[in-house]
C-alpha cells in the first residue's frame, strides 16, 4: 500500500480532536435532577451496560470518521504486482528492448543496473503464452535485433518462440558502447508490425538515463503497439567520475623526445574530487594529486619523456561503482589535419633573414573565409616521428640534411596519407641529400643553376599546370606566377621515379614545382628557395595563394586517415603499406588477428591500446608499426536523470503507469486506487454516526 501525498497523513492527528472532546464533557458534565422511575431505569444492569457500549461506538465512529478524512486527502493506492510483460490469453508479438550500453554496468547495491534488468526480462518472459512471436533488441550503438533477419529491411519474419529469447538474454553481457535507446525501440516498432499477430507490444529495460533519451518516439511514432517500461535507473544520481579527455603534444621547448600530457578529469558528483591520476607511457610512468569540485571539470598537465616505440599511452583513476570510465587511453599526438610542421634549415638570429620568414606568414594569413593554419617550427636535429604524427603537412625548408631515420620516418610519413613540400637554398648540397630526394622526389639533385649575376633579370616561369589543385586557382595577370622571377634554382636527375610529374615550369623548360606520389600520399618540391634569396616569388601577389593550396593539398592528397582514436564499437580502417601482403593488429585482450587486405576492423569492444604491424612477406621484422586507441564513449560517464522514463512508455498501462524504486531491483507493480473505498467507509461511518447518536 502506499499514497500519492504522504505528507497529507498528518490529518490523522485530527483524530484526537473527538476524543479531547469527549473527555472535556465528561468531567464537566451538567446535573439532571431525574425522579425515581428513571432514576431505577437508568440504574439497571442491562442499560447502564448498553448505554456506554453506544457512547464508546459513537466515540470511535467520529474518530474514525476523521481519520479516514486525512487519508482520503492522501490518496491511498494499493500496490499490485504487475506480473509478466504479457497479461493475455493469446499469442502476441513482443519485442523486448534492453539497454546494453556502458552505463548498464553501474553497479549499486552490489548489483548492476544489467543483472536487475536481465533478472526483470527473464520473469516477465516467463508468463507468456504459446505461440508468441518474440524479438529481443540490444540498445547499445549500433543496436542489434536478434533473430536478425529481413524484417528491418521490409519484409515480413517470425520472431523467436516464447523459450529461446529468456535464454538469450541471461547469456548476454553488457557492453562497453554508448546507447541508441530511440532507435532501438524504434526498430522495435518495426519488427513487432511486421507480425501477422493483431496483439503488438514493447518492453524497453533500461536505466533511462538523460544522455540515451534523445530523439525518443513520441506516442505517436507507437501507436497500436502497447509500450511499457522497465525502469532499473539508479534511486539518485550516483557519485561518478570519469577521464573525459586526454592529449598529448610535443614540447619541442624541452627537447624533441618530450610530450606534455593534457589530462581533463569529470567530477560528476556532489563532493570534492580528490585523486590520484596515474600516466603511463611507454615504460614511463608519473602520478599526479587532482582536486576538483562538485559537477566540476579540472585539466591537468603531466610532462614525459618519449622512449623508442612508445605509441599510446594510458591515464587513470582509482576505480568507482562505474570503472570502465576511469582509464582513457591516448595517442601519443594527435593528428590536426590543417596543422604543418616546418623544419627551418636555415635558423638565422634576424627575423627577417630567417629562412621560413615569409612562409610562415603566408600560413598565418586569414585569406577569404579561411583562418590561418596552426603551424610548428623545429630544427633538423629536433625533427623526429612525434612531430610528424600530430600534422597533416610538412615542409623541409632548406634543409642540408637528415639521419637515416629521419629519412624513413618523413617517407612512412608521406606513404600514410601525409604530404611533404621540399625547398632548397643554399644549404642544400647534391651529395648529401641523395638519400633524402631518392625517398620523397623524383629524382636526385644533379646541380644547382643560376641565370647570373644582378644585372641578369634572371628566368621567369612560362608554364603552370591549369588541372593541378596548387595550381589551378592562380590565373593570369599580376596574380599569377607569369611575374616570378627565379635567380638561382635546382636541377634534377633525368631518370624519375614512376607517378612523377612536373607542375611548373621555367621558360627555359627546366621544372620549377615538381610532383612525386608516394604511398596515399605526395611529396612536392619547389626547385628554388622559399625565401627571397634565389627568387622574387615571396614578394608576388602568388605566393600566399600558392602556399596556403600548397598545404592544403598535401594534407588532403592521401584522402580520409584513419583516425589514431575511435570509440568503442567503431570501426578501424586498417591500411596495407606499400609492398606489405598483411598486417597484424594485436587487441588490449585476446589473440592477434591478421589482416591480409585494407580493410575495416571492427573487433574493437574493448577499450585499450591496438596495435598495428605490417610484414612482407618472408620477413619477420615490421616495415611500420601504428597505434590506435579505442575508450569509451564520454557521454556515458554523465549519469543525470531528470527526464525519466519517456511519456510514450510513461502513459501505457503496467510497470511504467506506477514502477518500482528506481534501481530496488522490486518487481513492477500497478497501482490500484483506494480513494473510492475510503470515501464509501466515510459515508458508511456518517450513517452509523447519525444512527448512534440517535441511540445515545
Amino acid at each position: 500500500m502506499g499514497f500519492e501525498s504522504p505528507w497529507m497523513l498528518l490529518g490523522v492527528f485530527a483524530a484526537l480532536v473527538p476524543l479531547a472532546v469527549h473527555m472535556h464533557l465528561r468531567r464537566h458534565a451538567p446535573v439532571v435532577v431525574m425522579d425515581a422511575v428513571m432514576r431505577l431505569v437508568l440504574t439497571g444492569g442491562r442499560t447502564r451496560v448498553r448505554l456506554r457500549l453506544v457512547h464508546a461506538a459513537l466515540l470511535a465512529t467520529r474518530v474514525g470518521i476523521v481519520a479516514l478524512v486525512a487519508v482520503l486527502f492522501a490518496e491511498p493506492f494499493w500496490r499490485r504486482p504487475a506480473g509478466a510483460a504479457v497479461e493475455a490469453r493469446h499469442p502476441v508479438a513482443l519485442a523486448v528492448v534492453i539497454d546494453d550500453s556502458l552505463s548498464m554496468r553501474l553497479s549499486s547495491g552490489g548489483r548492476t543496473a544489467w543483472a536487475q534488468a536481465r533478472s526483470r526480462v527473464s520473469e516477465a518472459l516467463a508468463g507468456l503464452p504459446a505461440e508468441s512471436e518474440v524479438w529481443v533488441v540490444l540498445a547499445g550503438r549500433p543496436f542489434q535485433a536478434h533473430p536478425s533477419g529481413p524484417t528491418l529491411a521490409g519484409r515480413t519474419s517470425a520472431g523467436w518462440d516464447a523459450d529461446t529469447p529468456a535464454r538469450f538474454v541471461s547469456e548476454r553481457n553488457p557492453s562497453r558502447t554508448a546507447t541508441d535507446l530511440a532507435g532501438a525501440v524504434r526498430a522495435a516498432a518495426s519488427l513487432v508490425r511486421s507480425s501477422a499477430l493483431r496483439d503488438r507490444r514493447i518492453l524497453v529495460a533500461s536505466d533511462f538515463l538523460d544522455h540515451g533519451l534523445d530523439g525518443f518516439p513520441a506516442a505517436a511514432d507507437l501507436a497500436g503497439i502497447e509500450a511499457r517500461a522497465m525502469d532499473v535507473g539508479p534511486a539518485s544520481s550516483p557519485r561518478n567520475r570519469s577521464i573525459s579527455r586526454v592529449v598529448a603534444e610535443p614540447a619541442p621547448d624541452v627537447s624533441p623526445r618530450h610530450v606534455r600530457v593534457r589530462v581533463e578529469v569529470e567530477n560528476g558528483g556532489d563532493q570534492v574530487l580528490d585523486e590520484v591520476v596515474t600516466v603511463r607511457l611507454g615504460r614511463s610512468g608519473a602520478a599526479r594529486k587532482v582536486s576538483c569540485p562538485p559537477g566540476g571539470r579540472c585539466s591537468h598537465e603531466v610532462l614525459m619523456a618519449l622512449e623508442d616505440g612508445a605509441l599510446a599511452g594510458e591515464a587513470r583513476l582509482p576505480p568507482d561503482d562505474l570503472p570502465d570510465d576511469d582509464a582513457r587511453f591516448f595517442p601519443v599526438a594527435p593528428r590536426d589535419r590543417d596543422a604543418v610542421l616546418v623544419v627551418n634549415g636555415e635558423p638565422r638570429r634576424l627575423l627577417e633573414l630567417d629562412e621560413p620568414f615569409f612562409l610562415l606568414r603566408a600560413l598565418g594569413l586569414r585569406l577569404e573565409d579561411q583562418a590561418g593554419l596552426p603551424v610548428t617550427t623545429v630544427r633538423p636535429e629536433e625533427l623526429s616521428p612525434l612531430h610528424l604524427s600530430a600534422v597533416g603537412a610538412a615542409v623541409l625548408a632548406n634543409v642540408p640534411s637528415l639521419l637515416p631515420e629521419q629519412v624513413r620516418a618523413v617517407a612512412d610519413f608521406v606513404a600514410s596519407g601525409g604530404g611533404v613540400l621540399v625547398t632548397v637554398g643554399d644549404q642544400v648540397r647534391p651529395e648529401t641529400w641523395g638519400e633524402i630526394w631518392g625517398a620523397l622526389l623524383p629524382a636526385p639533385i644533379r646541380d644547382v643553376v643560376g641565370a647570373g649575376g644582378p644585372p641578369d633579370p634572371g628566368e621567369t616561369v612560362g608554364w603552370v599546370s591549369p588541372d593541378h589543385p596548387v595550381t589551378a586557382r592562380l590565373g593570369a595577370g599580376a596574380g599569377s606566377l607569369s611575374t616570378v622571377e627565379v635567380r638561382r634554382w635546382a636541377v634534377l636527375e633525368g631518370s624519375w621515379a614512376q607517378g612523377s610529374q612536373v607542375v611548373a615550369r621555367l621558360r627555359n623548360g627546366a621544372p620549377l614545382i615538381v610532383e612525386r606520389r608516394i604511398g596515399r600520399g605526395a611529396a612536392l618540391a619547389l626547385l628554388t628557395s622559399i625565401d627571397a634569396d634565389w627568387t622574387d616569388f615571396p614578394l608576388r601577389p602568388a605566393y600566399a595563394p600558392l602556399v596556403r593550396q600548397a598545404a592544403s593539398y598535401l594534407a588532403t592528397a592521401g584522402g580520409p586517415r584513419p583516425r589514431a582514436s575511435i570509440e568503442v564499437g567503431e570501426p578501424r580502417r586498417i591500411e596495407l603499406p606499400e609492398g606489405a601482403d598483411h598486417a597484424v593488429v594485436t587487441p588490449p585482450s585476446g589473440s592477434p588477428v591478421r589482416v591480409t587486405v585494407t580493410d575495416d576492423y571492427t573487433g574493437t569492444a574493448v577499450p585499450g591500446v591496438y596495435r598495428v604491424e605490417a610484414f612482407q612477406a618472408g620477413r619477420t621484422d615490421a616495415v611500420r608499426a601504428e597505434a590506435f586507441v579505442v575508450n569509451t564513449a564520454p557521454g556515458e560517464s554523465v549519469l543525470t536523470r531528470e527526464q525519466g522514463v519517456p511519456a510514450a512508455l510513461a502513459s501505457a498501462d503496467g510497470p511504467a503507469a506506477g514502477t518500482a524504486r528506481p534501481g530496488s531491483g522490486s518487481p513492477p507493480f500497478r497501482k490500484l486506487a483506494l480513494v473510492p473505498h475510503v470515501l464509501v467507509l466515510v459515508l458508511l461511518l456518517l450513517l452509523a454516526e447519525a444512527v448512534l447518536r440517535g441511540k445515545a
